[in-house]
């Protein structure tokens, strides 16, 4: 076995925390749904997951600009991404950046809220533009347009 003699410590981020779901086209950002934790302590636990809700509010901004310098650092400029934030008295705090879907069951609820979904978004990403063309005429109802899709919904 490999013995360490070095640890990582990471201050303790107190406040309220995101999770942004943001879909990269080329370095083009969009975020597909950004949702707030309800976390309370219960049962002995300091905080217990009560539940994750779509988020529209002040922090809206403040969220995508954080995570989309984060991304950018990161070097990733293609793809689906899911990214935790806590903000705290002092500003953000990165949480978790990760390449990865965030949870299959929030699909139905984004597609009743935006009308589409990251999967949607990721779609677009890698097959829209200036392929369209060579794509059936009659599918063209079904494909989300990545130019028609806000940066923030």
């Amino acid at each position: 076995w490999e013995q360490h003699d070095t640890v990582l410590v990471q201050e303790f981020a107190e406040g309220q925390e995101y999770a942004i779901d943001i879909v990269c086209k080329d370095g083009e950002k969009k975020i597909a749904a950004i949702w707030i934790y309800d976390k309370r302590p219960a049962n002995g636990a300091p905080f217990v997951y009560f539940a994750t809700k779509i988020y529209d509010g002040d922090q809206s901004s403040v969220l995508y600009d954080y995570v989309s310098k984060a991304l950018d650092a990161l070097g990733v400029r293609w793809g689906l991404s899911h990214n935790e934030i806590i903000i705290t008295k002092d500003g953000p705090r990165l949480v978790e950046i990760n390449c990865r879907q965030h949870n299959m069951d929030f699909i139905p609820l984004t597609m009743s809220c935006f009308g589409y979904n990251a999967f949607d978004m990721l779609l677009a990403a890698y097959l829209g533009g200036k392929l369209e063309e060579s794509y059936p005429a009659e599918t063209a109802n079904l494909r989300l347009d990545w130019d028609f899709l806000p940066s923030i919904p």
